[in-house]
């Protein structure tokens, strides 16, 4: 029962507890709370990202994609390198996002590798897959197909199909 949810969410929230200022702004910004007053989402978040990564993180989420906030890739930038220097992995892949895309910041295909590869390091799937892809393209680190072939495995392996596709294509190859 999200109404539920948000009323006790809020009661934690103006109590000052940070996991519940993050996670009702989560609910709000997912259009799952009926609560509107001086709590608005990003306010919300900032308050909690004083100690909790995650809440940088979807501070930086919310300003890469606009939700309750204009687009700035800046800002988006800022709180994504403090939740990742709080070891956030989604942080590290959305800032190799970034970087490939040179949004916010000089496109670099090196860069983002980097990102990627540390994210992909704490198993996050997305950015194995996108390290997978740059090992087999060659851009931003030395064409490899038997590391991109290892990482296609580990995701396909968890059962993703684009994954599955592709090393199906590498193994009729050869």
């Amino acid at each position: 029962n999200d109404a539920k949810a948000a009323d006790w969410l809020k009661r934690a929230a103006d109590q000052g507890l940070p996991e519940a200022q993050n996670n009702l702004a989560v609910l709000q910004m997912l259009g799952r709370s009926a609560i509107s007053d001086e709590n608005q989402p990003i306010a919300l978040l900032e308050k909690a990202a004083v100690t909790m990564s995650k809440a940088q993180y979807n501070l930086g989420l919310a300003y890469t994609r606009g939700v309750e906030t204009k687009t700035d890739d800046r800002k988006a930038i800022e709180w994504l390198r403090k939740a990742e220097e709080g070891g956030d992995s989604r942080a590290q892949l959305l800032l190799g996002l970034l970087y490939e895309l040179g949004r916010g910041v000089g496109q670099s295909e090196t860069v983002a590798v980097n990102w990627y590869r540390k994210a992909a390091e704490q198993g996050e799937v997305e950015a194995i897959y996108n390290l997978a892809q740059h090992y087999m393209s060659g851009q931003g680190v030395e064409r490899d197909f038997i590391q991109a072939k290892q990482l296609f495995q580990k995701v396909a392996d968890l059962g993703d199909a684009s994954s599955q596709n592709i090393l199906a294509s590498l193994y009729q190859d050869g």
